[in-house]
């Protein structure tokens, strides 16, 4: 791995046995990417929501206001969606399981982006 990020992203893949996860600016330059979006059960969710510059600038607008984290889901895949820091968005990609343990993840993984952005790298 040639980046912090990347690391703190493979760590949190393993930990939470995820997929894959990206995180990128709220501009939406992607500054890290983790795991393999082909091993989802469908990857056209990753598409919706992070598929270009443009289309993560919008999803990281459309989270002004609005409780987070967030998570959205096709099909199996589930997108679990974070705001570690004003700038910043990470995307972490999974198997749905129950809606109460999704929930839950969520709120760890936020936890846990929230405490890794406070630390410096």
């Amino acid at each position: 791995m040639d980046n912090a990020y990347e690391q703190l992203l493979s760590s949190l893949l393993e930990v939470y046995q995820l997929q894959y996860a990206l995180l990128a600016t709220s501009e939406g330059t992607i500054l890290a990417t983790a795991g393999s979006a082909t091993t989802l059960a469908t990857s056209d969710l990753v598409q919706v929501l992070c598929g270009d510059q443009a289309t993560i600038q919008l999803l990281d607008q459309s989270l002004e206001g609005q409780l987070l984290p967030r998570s959205w889901g096709q099909g199996e895949t589930i997108a679990h969606i974070c705001k570690p820091s004003v700038h910043h968005l990470a995307i972490l990609f999974g198997t749905k399981t129950s809606l109460q343990h999704d929930y839950e993840l969520s709120q760890r993984l936020d936890q846990a982006l929230q405490q890794l952005f406070t630390t410096p790298l």
